[in-house]
């Protein structure tokens, strides 16, 4: 109930800018979703270690846990030379060097083959529209960004949208799933998805659902992970003329 008391408030405050000042930007928006962040990160922050990661599942890591001001939640699995491996942040600050970070990672990940909204080859100007509107429903508060990184570097993120529908709030979609090419066999996708598992527990959420192109075996991917395909529609995606792919429908359940 606070948590959506807070939501509420912001998305009035965010009206109340944009009836004042007309057309802003994912940055403006920053500063009204900072303020929402701040009591999430610190209810956040009151969880049981054992809540928010599961170290005994990954053999020689350990987790590791720092909380980086109102602006988002950090923690992370710690590398096996004891220093630090893929670090987590939840909504961190939408900054200019995020957002080219952000574009430069779906970019690359489309390029090698990934099926993240679009077909390769694409460049970062075509990407850049996508992200932004992406990048937008995370700054007004409706959607969430987990990302992780390595080196302080951005190498995999993921977005936890909002369905916009009073009867389907009590669930959320994963979009955007991607982990840099060159940190493939790492486990990062893996511990991606286990992170937006425990994310969305902590938000009260029943389930996570997530599309999957067909004809490229990603759903054996998730299918590890405990999603289940529930829904198929044939041809929905066209990916060039004569090759119209089916969509898979995956559900996790939250028991």
């Amino acid at each position: 109930m606070e948590s959506e008391l807070r939501r509420r408030a912001g998305r009035r405050m965010i009206a109340d800018w944009r009836a004042e000042r007309g057309a802003f930007t994912v940055e403006e928006l920053t500063v009204a979703r900072a303020e929402m962040a701040s009591a999430d990160v610190q209810a956040f922050s009151t969880y049981p270690l054992w809540q928010r990661a599961h170290p005994h599942e990954v053999p020689g890591r350990a987790v590791l846990v720092t909380f980086d001001g109102a602006a988002g939640a950090r923690w992370g699995w710690g590398g096996q030379d004891g220093g630090m491996g893929l670090v987590f942040e939840l909504d961190p600050p939408l900054s200019g060097e995020l957002r080219t970070q952000v574009i430069a990672l779906w970019t690359d990940v489309t390029n090698a083959g990934g099926a993240v909204g679009f077909v390769a080859p694409v460049t970062v100007d075509e990407v850049r529209a996508t992200a932004d509107q992406a990048l937008y429903g995370v700054a007004s508060g409706y959607d969430h960004m987990l990302v992780g990184l390595e080196d302080g570097r951005l190498v995999a993120l993921l977005f936890i949208t909002d369905n916009r529908f009073v009867l389907k709030s009590h669930w959320r979609l994963l979009k955007r799933v991607m982990v840099d090419p060159g940190c493939q066999g790492k486990g990062y996708g893996g511990l991606l998805l286990r992170e937006a598992e425990d994310v969305a527990r902590k938000m009260g959420l029943v389930a996570l659902q997530v599309t999957v192109r067909g004809g490229q075996g990603i759903e054996g991917f998730y299918a590890r992970h405990r999603y289940r395909v529930v829904g198929r529609i044939p041809g929905a995606l066209r990916v060039a003329p004569g090759d119209d792919r089916d969509e898979l429908i995956m559900w996790l359940a939250l028991d």
